[in-house]
């Protein structure tokens, strides 16, 4: 079967990881995969944004290319855009973003039956446009069933097969001899997405560090970190070793986002044995148990964040059995799985007229 994979604009994000890993399984699976990256920005605010979204497109398509060869045996080209001239024909074409979901809907048919991998209800950068892709004739498939009640009852769509992004259990794994419960670490993603909550977690931070000075907190991330409290390790874009290793010995993850997809480093931190203190929103919303595999919050709630990460600091057995948790319920969420599922759904739509 031959497989057209739409990528964003956005760059190498978590999203565009996912997709390049099923790019990865369809080819081992001895599918013919050809992944599209457009050079040139879907949007040009003004001639100034346009010309720094060029060079950061630059960019990101590099780390695209980096990512590539260290994993991917698939075909990978850099169209200025993506029309009918420069997508090849094929039996699927599969949109990753809400963006890209105008593109794949204009292509000519015999470029594939058309797909939309749907990993977030992306509606904060153009709401109105975001949420009219979810209605273009396109075959969904999505992470999670929040996603899918999202789109029944807010868009009217039709419910759609679900399949987990799953976690690479050979590289994200504890490692306990690492932790010391006496002295307590705990990590947080940095992003600059309001919708990732990073300004509540840091006040939390703020407030956790006057109460408890004798804890380390860190931050990872891809950007720098502009106006870094002293108290914060900052590791900027670290290498997958590195970041493995922070979570292998960090005993607490803060995830505050307001929205999720899925939310691949709660996920990741759960593999390595995190007690994962974190709002209610994707991956902790379908697979999440509070005070079981983890200390649930409400989203945006600041007090129950701050709280809830009191009580994973005070209470040795608490944290302790929320990480003996959350390492079990991380096994059932291999990638193994999540490839079979997809490539089923795939199949399947190929098959239905």
């Amino acid at each position: 079967m031959k497989v057209n994979i739409i990528l964003p604009e956005f760059g190498l994000t978590g999203g565009t990881m996912v997709a390049l890993r099923y790019a990865q399984a369809f080819s081992n699976y001895g599918w013919d995969v050809m992944c599209y990256a457009p050079r040139l920005p879907y949007f040009k605010p003004n001639k100034t944004k346009d010309v720094l979204h060029i060079i950061h497109r630059l960019v990101s398509n590099y780390d695209i290319k980096i990512a590539i060869k260290t994993c991917g045996e698939f075909k990978y080209a850099e169209p200025l855009k993506i029309t009918n001239r420069s997508v090849r024909d094929a039996d699927i074409v599969i949109a990753t973003a809400w963006a890209t979901a105008y593109d794949v809907v204009k292509l000519s048919h015999t470029k594939g039956k058309k797909v939309y991998f749907i990993q977030d209800y992306e509606i904060w950068q153009n709401e109105k446009l975001g949420k009219r892709s979810y209605s273009l004739p396109l075959k969904h498939i999505t992470i999670a069933r929040w996603l899918d009640d999202v789109l029944v009852d807010e868009i009217g769509c039709d419910h759609c097969p679900i399949v987990y992004n799953g976690v690479d259990l050979k590289t994200f794994f504890p490692d306990n001899t690492k932790r010391d419960s006496e002295k307590i670490a705990c990590l947080m993603m940095h992003h600059y997405l309001p919708k990732k909550g990073i300004d509540i977690g840091l006040r939390v931070i703020k407030k956790l560090h006057k109460q408890y000075p004798d804890v380390t907190f860190r931050m990872f991330g891809k950007n720098e970190f502009v106006n870094k409290p002293s108290y914060i390790q900052y590791y900027q874009d670290p290498s997958i070793s590195t970041l493995v290793k922070l979570y292998q010995e960090s005993d607490i993850f803060i995830f505050p986002p307001l929205t999720e997809g899925w939310g691949l480093t709660a996920i990741e931190a759960m593999a390595c044995g995190c007690a994962v203190v974190g709002s209610n929103v994707g991956c902790l919303s379908e697979i999440g148990r509070d005070k079981w595999n983890a200390m649930i919050c409400k989203p945006g709630d600041e007090d129950e964040l701050f709280n809830g990460m009191r009580m994973a600091i005070e209470d040795h057995s608490l944290r302790k059995a929320i990480s003996d948790h959350a390492i079990e319920t991380a096994k059932e969420l291999s990638w193994d799985v999540s490839y079979n599922k997809f490539i089923k759904c795939i199949i399947d739509i190929k098959n239905n007229t």
